[in-house]
């Protein structure tokens, strides 16, 4: 089922060295989502200190954007899931930092979790109509079951 997002600015993630481990007390998260669950929303999009978009309330962000696949730097702040690790590792993925405009500009948009990848059909006005890449690596991991 596609995602419905939104941006969530009323909290920033510090980036700490212990930015890339997920941690249950993180209170950036549970503001997240507590506002995406007021809003009616799938999901929000969280900024680390420096105001760069780096990864849902509970899930990596990959963007494609001119034939490339990209997710967020580890040093910008995002968790080091292990769904973004297996994807980095075997597919051709660029790690760097995001703005509001790159995801924006994006052909499409997917999160990734433990529980799998998920499409984003809208992030605030900007709808995503393509799910290429996403579906390709679905198709994938199921190989890999």
């Amino acid at each position: 089922m596609p995602l419905n997002l939104e941006w969530f600015s009323k909290e920033n993630k510090n980036t700490t060295k212990l930015s890339n481990l997920k941690s249950l007390n993180s209170l950036v998260y549970v503001l997240a989502s507590n506002y995406a669950e007021e809003k009616n929303l799938d999901d929000v999009i969280i900024f680390n200190q420096r105001k760069k978009p780096i990864e849902s309330s509970n899930a990596n962000i990959f963007v494609k954007k001119d034939g490339n696949l990209y997710t967020t730097l580890l040093s910008d702040g995002c968790v080091d899931g292990t769904m973004r690790l297996l994807i980095c590792q075997n597919f051709k993925v660029v790690e760097t930092s995001f703005t509001r405009k790159f995801l924006l500009d994006a052909e499409e948009l997917f999160l990734t979790n433990s529980m799998g990848i998920r499409w984003v059909a809208k992030l605030g006005n900007k709808e995503y109509y393509e799910n290429k890449i996403s579906k390709n690596i679905v198709g994938f991991l199921n190989t890999l079951i």
